[in-house]
C-alpha cells in the first residue's frame, strides 16, 4: 500500500511490505499506467534531493514553481525536511527508507563519494517505490546519482539541477584530493562497475560531479556567470539565477535597502564544506 497524503504527509511503504519489482517490470508498470491516464490529468513530478540542507535550498524554488503550475510534486528527502516540503504543497518521500549513504559506503570521503554506492545499492528499491506514483518526470540534484538510476529504471525523462562542478569536473575536487583528505572505498568502486552494467558507461567515482542530463540541465546561476564555452558544456541548459537580463530589469537597491550612516559591509560565504576540510584557510 502507499500512504499518499498530499500537502501534509509522507509517501512510502512499511519496510516489511513487498517492494514493487525493479527493472523491466517497473518500467512496464509505468508504461501501462500511462496508457490508462487521460491527458488532462495533472502531471506527476518526483524530485530527488541529496538530503542535505544546502542542496535542499537550491531545489525549493523549483518545487514551488512546479506546484504553482499544477503538478503533483513528490520530494524524496530525509525526515528532517517533511515540513519544508508539505508547507509549500508538495508531498514527501523518505529518501533513506531502504538504507542510508553510510550503510552503502561507510568509508569513502568526502561523503559525496558515497552517493555512488547509495545509487547502486538502493536505487532500484527507490525506483520501485516511486513507480507506484506513475511519474511523468524525474528531477534530481546533480550529486544525487540515484536520480539517474530511478529515471533509467522507470524509463522517464530526467532533468538535473546542476552545480559549478559540471563545468569544472574533477578539478572541482582537486584541492581536496591534493590535500590527502580523500578516500575512495571498495564499495564506491564496486558501485561504479554496477552502474556501468546498468547503462551508465562513463560512470566513475566522480560521477556525482560530472553527471549531466540530455533532456535539461538547470543551472542555479545567471547566464552572465559562464562563458560561451562553459555554456556549451551545460547544454541543454536553462538558467535560474537572480541577475536581471536587461538594465530595465535591475531593481533600485536604494529603495530596497535601509538607509545607514556608516560604510556598507559585504558578506562573502564559502558554504559549509570548507569548515570540514579547510578550517584554517577559512579562518585566515
Amino acid at each position: 500500500s502507499v500512504d499518499r497524503q498530499r500537502g501534509r504527509g509522507s509517501v512510502g511503504e512499511p519496510a516489511n511490505e513487498r517492494v514493487w519489482p525493479a527493472g523491466p517490470l517497473a518500467r512496464r508498470a509505468v508504461r501501462d499506467s500511462r496508457s490508462r491516464v487521460a491527458m488532462s490529468q495533472r502531471p506527476v513530478v518526483v524530485v530527488i534531493t541529496k538530503g542535505l540542507p544546502g542542496h535542499r535550498s537550491r531545489v525549493r524554488p523549483i518545487v514551488e514553481s512546479l506546484v504553482r503550475q499544477g503538478a503533483d510534486v513528490y520530494v524524496a528527502d530525509d525526515g528532517e525536511s517533511i515540513d519544508q516540503w508539505t508547507t509549500i504543497g508538495a508531498s514527501w518521500i523518505d529518501l533513506f527508507a531502504d538504507g542510508t549513504l553510510d550503510q552503502a559506503d561507510p568509508v569513502s570521503k568526502p561523503r559525496s563519494f558515497r552517493q555512488m554506492a547509495f545509487a547502486a545499492r538502493f536505487g532500484r528499491q527507490l525506483a520501485g517505490r516511486i513507480a507506484l506514483l506513475r511519474p511523468n518526470l524525474i528531477v534530481h540534484d546533480q550529486a544525487a546519482v540515484i536520480g539517474w538510476v530511478v529515471a533509467t529504471e522507470l524509463d522517464v525523462p530526467r532533468v538535473q539541477l546542476c552545480s559549478r562542478s559540471l563545468i569544472d569536473g574533477i578539478d572541482a575536487y582537486a584541492a581536496v584530493l591534493a590535500s590527502g583528505r580523500s578516500q575512495i572505498a571498495e564499495e564506491c568502486l564496486s558501485a561504479v562497475d554496477t552502474l556501468r552494467s546498468w547503462g551508465f558507461p562513463d560512470a566513475t567515482p566522480f560521477s556525482f560531479l560530472t553527471l549531466r542530463s540530455d533532456v535539461l540541465n538547470v543551472y542555479p546561476e545567471p547566464p552572465q556567470f559562464v562563458t560561451m564555452a562553459e555554456r556549451d558544456r551545460l547544454e541543454p541548459v536553462v538558467f535560474v539565477g537572480s541577475l536581471a537580463t536587461t538594465a530595465a530589469g535591475v531593481a533600485d537597491v536604494r529603495r530596497l535597502s535601509p538607509v545607514v550612516d556608516r560604510p556598507g559591509r559585504i558578506l562573502g560565504s564559502f558554504g559549509t564544506v570548507i569548515w570540514r576540510y579547510f578550517h584554517e584557510e577559512a579562518l585566515a
